[in-house]
């Protein structure tokens, strides 16, 4: 069986659809796909987890060979297409821009000591039919996650300006007949035409072509050594027997940092991982570890240290451990227990009773000014930071102050 993109035909019906809705639901920022990204590899964690983010630029002789491994002349026509299509713009810029720069972007996001993309080609609920296949729907490990490659994971695609992503994964408990690693690729494109006028419905995977009786072709995941060599010509390559995923953003493109040096967004990048992972990459605590590389160096790790923005919430959650009575002198710390209810839902579930920690850090005197003084630093088990709260002008003359509220499973970390 040969290795190529199939996309799904129309439906008989004929019903035609427009990009992913999803996307419009999160913000298109660089932010919003390290929290994506970070969150879901936290989430799938095995032991200690560490996510390394790689950019690299092709060109000459290796844009050439990476294009030919990737199948394009069978991906272009599908591409072109969508360009046409309404809401294509972006998608013809980008083909443009490769056409007379010849030049692409990847973004590497590897994760080790995660469990791998999971789970039968078509079959059962599993992390790989969540990031693979399915579209608006969520998987959730468990009940302490933030959600597994659901809505979210559309900012994958946003940030891909040919609209297609690549994914190797060592799986730490392969299924029936499975040989890590396991290889596959997904265009998320709205229907479209090709040049010949034979219409699709939209979305394309690189696979191994696979006839099914009766309803056409697909494209299935490759698998073991036939994987590995792909993934080598796709710089994708994986070191072996260490579960976890590696996602390829093909044509790597920031919609709010347009022409930004590579070296800026990695930096973007390490300051968007240590504002809202600091709670998972404390030293004691869960152990995440996140790092960039740019090209074929070494990976740089990523420091919570010495960083202004964040270094009093670090020193609010260190101060936790030994709390104050009460806030007297600049620099004390207090911890109040707050009891809560969450209301019965409509669906029939019970309300439930919990409690949630507050933590209150009176700034020193050289933090008055600090840019996010008066902020609440929200965070659960993931220890992901979901939101900082603007307290200011809660009360006229109240005391500067840095706080975390703490839930579900952070609370006992």
């Amino acid at each position: 069986m040969t290795i190529e993109w199939v996309f799904d035909e129309l439906p008989p019906s004929g019903a035609r659809r427009g990009g992913d809705p999803s996307e419009h639901a999160f913000r298109r920022d660089l932010e919003s796909f390290v929290r994506e990204v970070v969150q879901n590899a936290n989430d799938q964690a095995v032991a200690w987890p560490r996510v390394t983010f790689r950019l690299a630029e092709l060109q000459g002789a290796e844009l050439d060979a990476y294009l030919e491994s990737l199948r394009w002349p069978t991906l272009l026509p599908h591409l072109e297409g969508a360009a046409r299509a309404t809401g294509g713009t972006l998608l013809g810029e980008a083909l443009a821009a490769l056409r007379d720069e010849k030049r692409l972007l990847l973004l590497d996001v590897e994760d080790r000591g995660t469990a791998g993309l999971s789970g039968d080609e078509s079959d059962g609920e599993s992390h790989f039919r969540a990031l693979c296949k399915d579209t608006l729907y969520s998987h959730k490990a468990h009940e302490a996650a933030g959600g597994s490659y659901g809505l979210g994971k559309s900012v994958l695609w946003t940030f891909s300006g040919l609209s297609t992503v690549l994914f190797n994964s060592e799986l730490i408990e392969p299924g029936p007949g499975q040989v890590s690693p396991r290889l596959i690729g997904r265009a998320e494109l709205p229907s479209h035409a090709r040049a010949d006028g034979r219409w699709f419905s939209g979305s394309g995977w690189l696979g191994r072509a696979v006839a099914l009786r009766g309803r056409g072709r697909r494209a299935e995941s490759v698998w073991s050594s036939e994987a590995r060599a792909l993934a080598d010509e796709l710089r994708l390559a994986r070191v072996a027997d260490q579960p976890g995923t590696t996602i390829q953003i093909v044509g790597f493109r920031d919609p709010t940092r347009e022409d930004e040096p590579p070296e800026a967004t990695l930096a973007a990048i390490e300051e968007a991982a240590a504002r809202f992972f600091w709670p998972a990459m404390v030293a004691g605590r869960r152990g995440l570890r996140v790092a960039v590389a740019r090209g074929d160096e070494d990976p740089r790790e990523v420091s919570i240290e010495g960083r202004t923005e964040i270094a009093p919430f670090l020193a609010c959650l260190r101060g936790r451990a030994q709390p104050s009575a009460s806030l007297d002198a600049p620099g004390d710390v207090v911890v109040r227990r707050i009891p809560l209810e969450i209301p019965a839902t409509r669906d029939g579930a019970a309300a439930t009773r919990g409690e949630v920690d507050l933590v209150v850090r009176l700034a020193p005197e050289g933090e008055r000014h600090h840019p996010w003084v008066d902020r609440v630093a929200q965070f659960r088990g993931p220890g992901m930071v979901v939101r900082y709260w603007d307290r200011r002008g809660l009360l006229l003359g109240m005391r500067p102050f840095h706080a975390m509220l703490v839930a579900g499973l952070a609370r006992a970390a």
